[in-house]
């Protein structure tokens, strides 16, 4: 009876080893692209709470004076953003997109034609490359904030150089200051990292 049985409901055999490989595989494909679209979160994350805990930071300041305490609150979470922000920089996106850029392919050094062949290539794409970059839509939203940046600049220059403290040199060069500030501060938050968001996800995308 149980050789009856045996031969009526034989054991499942265990898949072959290429099999297995092929799976083992996969799984760490799916693992390695989970753990890339982590990367990617926490970067585009931390990079929206920098910027916005800056423009907590100013407002706090505007509305209830120095040391209130949203500044407070907001300074504590922009320290452990501008943490995580340049760890997960520099270990995580940057050896990332060095893996996706690859070994680039030049040719031989004493092939002199196809080497100027590669040179004259390689500046004709430099070139496009700076156009488009120039165009970008992330790129222009954060040369408009650098218009805001100069008002900064202004503003703390005209502030410290009061020989009067209240004096109204003092009082307009930290009008300048602020709105200069908070402009920086919420067009990054409202525009540029919105933008840079998209494009960065869009083009991982494309290289994943």
């Amino acid at each position: 009876m149980a050789t009856l049985a045996a031969a009526m409901h034989p054991l499942p055999s265990s898949p072959p080893p290429a099999r297995r490989v092929m799976v083992r595989r996969a799984a760490r494909t799916h693992l390695a692209a989970a753990a890339t679209d982590a990367v990617i979160c926490v970067f585009l994350a931390s990079m929206w709470i920098l910027f916005g805990s800056l423009a907590a930071m100013e407002v706090g300041r505007l509305a209830w004076g120095e040391g209130c305490p949203v500044s407070v609150a907001a300074s504590k979470v922009l320290v452990v953003a501008m943490f995580t922000f340049a760890l997960v920089l520099l270990f995580g996106v940057v050896p990332l997109m060095a893996r996706a850029a690859g070994p680039g392919l030049c040719p031989a050094a004493g092939d002199d034609i196809e080497a100027a062949k590669y040179q004259a290539h390689a500046r004709k794409s430099f070139t496009a490359a700076a156009w488009g970059a120039l165009r970008d839509p992330v790129t222009l939203a954060f040369l408009s904030s650098m218009s805001f940046l100069l008002l900064v600049i202004a503003g703390a220059v005209l502030k410290d150089s009061s020989p009067v403290k209240g004096s109204r040199r003092e009082r307009t060069g930290s009008v300048i200051y602020a709105v200069g500030a908070l402009g920086l501060y919420t067009v990054d938050f409202f525009v540029a990292c919105p933008i840079l968001t998209v494009s960065m996800w869009r083009a991982w995308r494309r290289m994943a």
